[in-house]
C-alpha cells in the first residue's frame, strides 16, 4: 500500500544506494517526506517498477518504494546529466519517520511551488554570453539550468525555454538566485549549474508556462 499522506517534502541530501534487486548503485536524495522522496543518480527506473532504498546514516536506513516519475533522459548521454525520479514509499520504518520529523527543523525549503524534473533546451542571454544550455528542473517561479559557466548571483538574464511536448517556446526573465560551481557538484555528486527566479514573461510566457505546469501536476495526480 503506497502512503499517501500529504506530507510535506524536506530539501535534504542523504547518501543512498538504490536497485531493483538489491540496494547497489550510489546516489542521493533531493528531498524527502513521510510519503517519498527523491532520488538522483546515474541509474534510472521506469515508473511503477520497484525499487529498494537503503539511506546511509550512521544506522542504515532500508525503504522500498515504487517509482513515480523520472525526469527526461533523452539527453542524459551526450550531456552527462545525472538523472532523477520520484518515488512514493510502500514499505518505510520509524527510524525513516524520525529522520524526516528532524529534518524538517534543519532543512526547511522555501520554495512554494513544486519542481517537475525536466530536461529542456534553454538559450539565456547574460551581460556577458549568450549560452545554450538544459535545464534540469523547472516550476513556476524559476528553473535550474545546468552549466559549467554560471554566471553570479544577482545577475538578470534573458531565457528561450523549449518545452519539448509541445514544441512551444516561453520567452523569460529571470534573477540568478543560486550557484553551484563545478568545484560544488563535484564534491556533493551534483549537477553545475544555477537557480533562476522568473521575474517576467514577455510575450505571454506566463501563460503558457502555467498551463504546463498545471498539466504536469494533473498528470502526478493521475
Amino acid at each position: 500500500m503506497l502512503f499517501r499522506s500529504k506530507s510535506k517534502r524536506v530539501a535534504n541530501q542523504l547518501n543512498v544506494l538504490y536497485g531493483q534487486d538489491k540496494p547497489i548503485f550510489p546516489g542521493f536524495t533531493r528531498n524527502i517526506s513521510l510519503s517519498g522522496l527523491e532520488l538522483v543518480g546515474k541509474t534510472i527506473y521506469y515508473p511503477n517498477t520497484t525499487i529498494n532504498i537503503l539511506i546511509q546514516n550512521a544506522e542504515p536506513i532500508e525503504l522500498k518504494g515504487v517509482v513515480r516519475w523520472i525526469s527526461d533522459i533523452r539527453y542524459a548521454d551526450s550531456q552527462n546529466i545525472k538523472q532523477f525520479m520520484g518515488v512514493d514509499l510502500i514499505a518505510a520504518t520509524p527510524q525513516y519517520a524520525e529522520l524526516v520529523k528532524n529534518s524538517a527543523g534543519q532543512f526547511a525549503d522555501k520554495r512554494t511551488e513544486p519542481r517537475f524534473g525536466k530536461v529542456y533546451k534553454v538559450v539565456f542571454d547574460t551581460p556577458e554570453h549568450l549560452m545554450e544550455e538544459y535545464t534540469q528542473d523547472i516550476s513556476k517561479g524559476g528553473i535550474f539550468v545546468l552549466t559549467e559557466n554560471p554566471p553570479a548571483i544577482g545577475t538578470y538574464v534573458s531565457m528561450q525555454i523549449v518545452i519539448a511536448e509541445t514544441g512551444e517556446s516561453i520567452s523569460a526573465e529571470g534573477e540568478v538566485v543560486h550557484v553551484v560551481s563545478l568545484e560544488q557538484a563535484e564534491m556533493n555528486g551534483a549537477n553545475p549549474g544555477i537557480g533562476v527566479q522568473f521575474t517576467s514573461f514577455p510575450g505571454g510566457g506566463k501563460e503558457i508556462l502555467e498551463k504546463f505546469i498545471q498539466a504536469l501536476k494533473d498528470r502526478m495526480r493521475e
